[in-house]
């Protein structure tokens, strides 16, 4: 954004001198010129046909050299310009270099942590053939360097216990998880990922993460009053359009999947 304000400027600099030199008609200075009208026209002060007339600018007689304000502000102009240029080639350099760091930091983070994380979990990132599942894989690799902030982490660091912990807390910024926190708690529900991290494993794929979530889901209902949760949820009709439009559909469906289970 900073550089293409200032490549803006400098073209605006550069057009400045354009215009002025434009401004001034060019002339053929190998015949003497009048010392009182500046034209090279083959007279003198004496016998000017322009006098008693006194050139008052180079716009008339194209001669720069025969007037000292004028010349001087072709030097400002020239002067603006090049503090112009100085300030996009310094803005180029640094976004250069900020490019080249972020580059070299992804870089580094996925090139150490790319071969660990598929030997964290080979089901995972790797298909029947032994072909690495490549989009998976730059995914999480995606995620997890947001979550350590670019830097390695060490190397007793559990990465699917890390990923895990994302996808339910989500990366900073995103609202939706809080938002149906927020909903359950209303409801006198207990969020499932609330009970000790120690009591229950950490899933090792998606199957087993619902197999987790549909146990800790119907524990939490046992040990509500259910009646008072329906009678809540009917009485507000426009509930399903409220949260579809502040919510993203799997977290809605993640909400509303207490109805269904007490109708089932």
């Amino acid at each position: 954004m900073q550089v293409s304000i200032q490549t803006d400027l400098v073209k605006k600099a550069q057009n400045n001198i354009d215009e002025f030199n434009s401004s001034i008609p060019n002339i053929d200075k190998r015949s003497p010129s009048c010392s009182l009208c500046h034209r090279r026209e083959n007279h003198n002060r004496v016998n000017c046909p322009y006098k008693p007339y006194k050139c008052e600018s180079a716009v008339t007689c194209g001669d720069l050299e025969k007037h000292k304000d004028e010349k001087d502000q072709l030097k400002r102009l020239q002067q603006e310009l090049n503090a112009e240029k100085q300030k996009l080639k310094k803005l180029e350099l640094q976004l250069k270099s900020k490019k080249e760091s972020q580059t070299k930091t992804v870089t580094s983070f996925n090139s150490q942590m790319r071969n660990r994380l598929v030997e964290s979990n080979h089901a995972k990132y790797l298909s029947k053939d032994g072909k690495e599942k490549w989009r998976v894989i730059n995914m999480d690799l995606s995620l997890l360097d947001q979550h350590f902030k670019g830097k390695v982490p060490d190397d007793d660091t559990d990465l699917q216990e890390a990923l895990g912990y994302i996808s339910i807390h989500r990366l900073p910024g995103s609202k939706h998880c809080d938002q149906v926190k927020e909903l359950w708690k209303r409801k006198g529900l207990k969020w499932p990922g609330s009970v000790v991290a120690s009591e229950v494993p950490m899933p090792v794929d998606e199957e087993e993460e619902n197999e987790q979530f549909q146990m800790a889901l119907k524990e939490s209902l046992e040990k509500q009053h259910i009646g008072e949760v329906v009678s809540n949820c009917a009485s507000k009709p426009d509930a399903d359009d409220e949260l579809d439009s502040s919510l993203g559909t799997n977290d809605t469906e993640a909400a509303f999947i207490l109805m269904d289970l007490m109708n089932s």
